[in-house]
Order: structure tokens, then C-alpha cells, then sequence
């Protein structure tokens, strides 16, 4: 599936109407969660959305190499990587987003676990210190 500008909209603005419904489709408490400080998740990156905070999980990294882009001029895209001190191929971050609003959390994507090599597959990793202390789910 190729992920494109319309499809990443359509993903998170599903994600902010599940948040927003009435309906309580999270059975987990998202307090415990609010109540950690991003300083003591590594690998995680919090900021808010209006009344909505955004959790980045990094899945790991992925080297893009030039040949991905076939369009580009080559030549000048390694001159622009070396006027920025970038590596070639250039590591580029993956990552999953949760979602929190009150105690109602969404996760968008879950990680690409060993299927792509093993620089990714780490959402597992992220997700423990997230849900430590919270109240198991019977839904």
C-alpha cells in the first residue's frame, strides 16, 4: 500500500474522529500514561495537538539510498547531501503515533517488526514503559 499525502489524512482524521466519538472504545487508562515524563521514554518524542497529545514510537530507522528516487538528479542530490553533512544512504526515522485524548488512545501503525530487517521492529520496545501501571483491558 503507498502511502501518500490523501491517505495519511484520511489515517489520522479517522484517528481524531474515533478520539472525539462518544462511545468509549478504549478500555485502557491513559492517566498512566500522561503521567510518565517523556524525558524516561528514550524512544519516544510527546508534543500536543490542541487538546490532543501525540505520542512519536520509533520503530527504528530505514537507510533511504538514492535509488529510491528515480526522478532525481543523482548528481545534484549528492552534492546537497554533502553541503548538509548527510550520509549516503541517508537513515531516515520510522515511526508509530499514539493518539491520547483523555482516557480514550488510538495507535496509528504498529510497527514493521522483523520484515523489514532488523533496524526496525522496535514498537514493542517503546510501548511497555507507556503502558506500565495501567489497568488491564476486559474489552
Amino acid at each position: 500500500m503507498n502511502i501518500d499525502r490523501r491517505t495519511f489524512g484520511i489515517g489520522t482524521f479517522s484517528a481524531g474522529a474515533l478520539l472525539l466519538s462518544p462511545i468509549s472504545l478504549f478500555g485502557s487508562n491513559a492517566a498512566a500514561i500522561a503521567a510518565r515524563s517523556p524525558a524516561s521514554l528514550a524512544s519516544a518524542h510527546r508534543f500536543m495537538l490542541g487538546d490532543l497529545e501525540i505520542t512519536a514510537l520509533s520503530d527504528g530507522y530505514l537507510n533511504l539510498g538514492l535509488e529510491l528516487f528515480p526522478s532525481a538528479d543523482t548528481a545534484a542530490a549528492e552534492a546537497l547531501l554533502a553541503k548538509a553533512f548527510l550520509p549516503k544512504p541517508l537513515p531516515t526515522s520510522v515511526n508509530a503515533y499514539l493518539v491520547t485524548k483523555g482516557d480514550r488512545r488510538v495507535l496509528i501503525d504498529t510497527g514493521t517488526a522483523s520484515a523489514m530487517g532488523p533496524i526496525l521492529g522496535h514498537i514493542p520496545e517503546a510501548l511497555p514503559p507507556l503502558a506500565s501501571g495501567r489497568k488491564k483491558s476486559t474489552r
